[in-house]
């Protein structure tokens, strides 16, 4: 889910986008921005985690936020595009089956970094059904479908719609 530190990203970059697109065609495009969670745990154990104290915020304290040296960068791409990297980001989780207690949610080969939350629309994760990438993006299921409920504005997105994200330069080079 989205958190204050994904929050802070997502408005910058929103802002960035924002800029960026003033005065060009792109400009009426809906805004969306993608950010993981770099630091949850995770690979990097029960004490890697973000905690910024209340008060001033200091540059030491960003770089925890965002500690990779990467560029902003802007997409254009299709609701169809949007599903499909939200597909992706759905692989963070194992298939949990009904009736079934004590199942592990998170796929312990998946980077947290990998898990994209994408702000300027609403969607939800299905976990019954199996994941379409695996932990490490490797299509297995090219049928499978995890995202439901994927809207813009309270409206459903169709698979033509177009929109400009925000990333940076890892994920737009694919």
């Amino acid at each position: 889910t989205d958190s204050a530190a994904l929050a802070l990203i997502h408005a910058a970059q929103l802002d960035w986008l924002a800029t960026a697109l003033a005065g060009t065609a792109q400009a009426t495009l809906p805004m969306l921005s993608a950010a993981s969670p770099f630091k949850s745990g995770d690979r990097g154990g029960p004490d890697h985690f973000t905690d910024i104290a209340a008060g001033p915020l200091y540059l030491r304290s960003l770089y925890d936020v965002y500690m990779y040296p990467n560029a902003i960068r802007a997409l254009r791409i299709t609701g169809a595009d949007l599903a499909d990297w939200l597909e992706r980001a759905a692989s963070r989780f194992l298939q949990l089956r009904a009736w079934v207690t004590d199942q592990p949610l998170l796929d312990p080969d998946a980077p947290a970094y990998n898990f994209d939350v994408i702000a300027g629309v609403t969607y939800d994760f299905d976990l019954s059904g199996p994941a379409r990438y695996g932990a490490h993006g490797a299509l297995l299921n090219p049928c499978a479908s995890r995202v439901r409920n994927l809207r813009h504005r309270d409206q459903p997105i169709r698979p033509d719609a177009q929109f400009a994200i925000a990333t940076n330069n890892f994920r737009a080079a694919g």
